[in-house]
């Protein structure tokens, strides 16, 4: 019996998936067995063609997921500072101003995202008897 020919895109898409959301929640997206998933990545292994087009479309889906992640307000505030840059008009110094609160709001979102992860370990380290997170043990004695 003759194997069936990969779909590059499809494999490719499931593995970029598996790697953000975790393979569980991929393959329920994809109706696929964890089992596929990583057999894509054995063929990834060996298959250049699969390596690239994983390669491709990894910083797509991230960046996707990235946004999807972010707090509404900040996502307002962006456009806002996106839709002001396509001004032609803009000088160089408010562009370099508009540049240095994207990158803020994208500090910001990525810090709050870490605390979140942060204390969410840290009540399992409560249960497990592990050692608390000091940034967390820090921020309870403050609230």
């Amino acid at each position: 019996m003759a194997t069936p020919k990969l779909d590059y895109d499809k494999a490719a898409a499931i593995l970029v998936d598996a790697e953000v959301m975790g393979d569980k929640a991929a393959g329920e997206k994809h109706g696929v067995a964890p089992r596929t998933i990583e057999r894509y990545r054995t063929v990834m292994n060996v298959d250049e063609k699969l390596a690239e087009a994983v390669g491709k479309l990894t910083p797509v889906v991230k960046q996707e997921h990235w946004l999807a992640s972010v707090p509404p307000v900040f996502r307002r505030i962006m456009e806002e500072i996106l839709a002001a840059l396509d001004r032609e008009d803009v000088p160089l110094k408010e562009l370099v101003s508009h540049a240095e609160k994207i990158g803020q709001l994208v500090y910001t979102a990525e810090y709050l995202a870490g605390a979140s992860a942060r204390v969410a370990s840290d009540r399992a380290g409560d249960e497990s008897g592990r050692t608390a997170d000091p940034v967390v043990t820090a921020f309870r004695k403050t609230a």
